[in-house]
């Protein structure tokens, strides 16, 4: 991919869009950069039965509010979805509050947004895109990237960073947050639909360190399907040095309400029991809400023998048709709109 060009129909589309938006106090070349990054409703798990909360507030706490009853699988799918999506949603609020101040150098394809000093936190902070050609993408596809460091730095000292820039020796500005975005189809100032990734370093932000070295969410989205990837690389088990293999969580929803989600971990989950557990939560649910959801929870070292499987089914109402925990069974599995994931 090579600098991006100014395509004037797309260029025509955002001065209306932001013309009714109250963002006409952008120039016209920071227009594309504004496009061209993704929305909270681009990262959204939305599991069966859930509104959007893509504009509401904090998702891990709505969860909260409405707890979950002893196996409930359906609703414990939800939570999960809740806590992911107060992660998703927390990158792209770090993005948004970046460009909420005017770009501190501006070239014809690249925006920088800093350093800044936060007194808050006591660091400085560094944001950059730079739009390149993409023929997917009449706006290209902008590549983008956070650093920071603890103390002050001097402005002219970072004049050498770039999105390339892993630890800068001379200012110590780490990567903490980059990824990319090619925008589709637009509504008002900024793309509604596009595909695109971030990555968070983990292990360089001090709360969650604890938590693994990368979190990564891939996804894509337009009219007619949603996909998402978010993984979790190198996590530590609570309290102890031992890396997890993964974290990984799959999520699709087709246009019509109906989706498929998987979640896949590992973790103490039998502190009375020697090793880790690997627990897997999948489910499926049609257009009318209805669905199927399966759980399993194994020794990392039998994971062809499961100490614990579940399964529930739910109709359109959300309401419980079947429910099986290893041998001990409530409703009849014939009602199930999926018999099998």
């Amino acid at each position: 991919m090579h600098p991006a060009r100014r395509p004037l129909p797309a260029l025509a589309a955002l001065l209306a869009g932001l013309a009714l938006s109250g963002c006409g106090n952008l120039s016209e070349d920071d227009l594309f950069f504004f496009a061209g990054l993704p929305q909270k409703r681009q990262l959204e798990m939305r599991p069966a039965g859930e509104p959007s909360t893509a504009e509401e507030g904090n998702t891990a706490e709505q969860a909260l509010e409405t707890p979950c009853e002893e196996g409930d699988l359906r609703c414990h799918a939800r939570d999960v979805a809740h806590m992911l999506n107060g992660v998703s949603f927390a990158l792209i609020d770090l993005i948004d509050e970046a460009l909420k101040h005017p770009p501190t150098r501006r070239e014809r394809d690249r925006r920088v947004w800093g350093p800044v000093f936060d007194p808050a936190k006591q660091a400085t902070f560094r944001f950059e895109m730079v739009r390149m050609d993409d023929p997917a993408s009449e706006l290209g596809t902008f590549v983008l990237c956070a650093h920071g460091v603890a103390g002050r730095v001097r402005e002219r000292l970072a004049d050498e960073v770039s999105c390339d820039t892993d630890v800068d020796e001379e200012t110590g500005l780490a990567l903490l947050l980059s990824g990319q975005f090619t925008p589709g189809e637009l509504e008002g100032a900024r793309a509604r639909t596009g595909v695109g990734s971030l990555a968070l370093e983990l292990s360089r932000v001090e709360p969650l360190k604890g938590v693994g070295r990368r979190l990564t969410v891939d996804f894509d989205n337009d009219d007619d399907r949603t996909e998402l990837h978010l993984s979790v690389n190198g996590a530590l088990l609570a309290g102890t040095n031992i890396e997890r293999e993964r974290v990984d969580y799959d999520f699709a929803r087709e246009a019509d309400g109906s989706g498929t989600l998987h979640f896949d971990t590992f973790a103490d989950l039998a502190p009375d029991q020697p090793g880790v557990e690997n627990l897997v939560i999948g489910a499926a649910w049609d257009a009318e809400q209805a669905g199927r959801a399966e759980a399993a929870v194994s020794r990392v070292a039998d994971l062809e023998n499961p100490l614990f499987v579940a399964v529930q089914c739910w109709d359109a109402g959300l309401g419980t048709v079947f429910f099986r925990a290893n041998t001990d069974t409530t409703g009849n599995e014939a009602a199930c709109v999926f018999l099998a994931l």
